[in-house]
């Protein structure tokens, strides 16, 4: 088994880059309900690019932010197309920033809860962003990684991965694996039904009730045949962490904590 790694951080934290531990790391400020949220993101760019450079890890992927309120809200499967655009905008302008480390990834969000009668709507409309999003990235050599979602979102279940990948139809989509949000399907029928299009990951287990992000080992996930699976299919990528930290801060303590008990599930 492959024992390359990456981390989800959630800003430019220098002390996840010197662990020593990850070969990549997925930028993730998620949350632009705060008012300087890109003024946030803009000063973490020089930091992430000066941190990879000087310990050699990639910064891999970003993952697009995913509210639905104000003052930025992100809605790609909005029903309203202005709100969409205005969403697709916000992106672009996101990503531009972010191409600056090398990304080769931007992992999005289908939408927070819908309603069941909007689903199919919703549905298509967030094809017809995702396309929008991956001609935008194409030239910047980025792909688009749709994540598996909980049952109540856009993007959640095999079929519902296989009809956007379908439609989507470009050579830079895929799907960003989320080992806690299949709640009502199982993680290895997943990967079986549409590993092929798995560009990336985000793993922690969970007790099959709702995500809890624990540490891979610590719930009901059989990780050995999820990585058997994931390598069947053709999966080639470091295995990308996203985990709730005890002082929600990654210490070098609970990073060997991550990894140690990682490995002792394989070694």
């Amino acid at each position: 088994m492959r024992k390359e790694y990456g981390l989800s951080i959630k800003n430019a934290n220098e002390e996840v880059f010197k662990t020593g531990l990850f070969s990549c790391v997925e930028y993730c400020r998620a949350d632009f309900r705060i008012p300087n949220s890109f003024e946030l993101t803009q000063e973490d760019v020089p930091k992430l690019i000066e941190y990879s450079k000087k310990y050699n890890v990639a910064i891999r992927s970003y993952h697009i932010p995913f509210n639905d309120e104000p003052p930025v809200p992100f809605i790609p499967a909005s029903l309203d197309e202005a709100e969409r655009n205005k969403t697709l905008e916000n992106t672009k302008k996101l990503i531009t920033m972010l191409s600056e480390c090398g990304i080769e990834i931007v992992v999005i969000h289908g939408s927070l809860r819908v309603l069941p009668e909007e689903r199919q709507q919703r549905l298509d409309n967030f094809v017809d962003y995702v396309q929008k999003l991956c001609d935008f990235c194409k030239p910047l050599g980025i792909s688009v990684a749709v994540e598996t979602l909980k049952p109540r979102c856009i993007g959640n279940g095999l079929s519902e991965h296989l009809y956007i990948m379908k439609n989507v139809n470009r050579d830079n989509v895929g799907i960003c694996f989320d080992s806690n949000h299949l709640l009502e399907e199982d993680n290895i029928d997943f990967i079986e039904g549409a590993g092929e299009y798995i560009i990336t990951t985000h793993l922690s287990d969970f007790d099959g009730i709702d995500e809890k992000h624990w540490y891979p080992g610590r719930g009901i996930n059989d990780w050995k045949k999820i990585v058997s699976a994931l390598d069947s299919k053709g999966y080639k990528g470091p295995y990308v962490f996203e985990v709730s930290f005890p002082d929600k801060v990654p210490t070098q303590k609970e990073c060997e904590k991550l990894i140690n008990e990682w490995e002792k599930m394989f070694f």
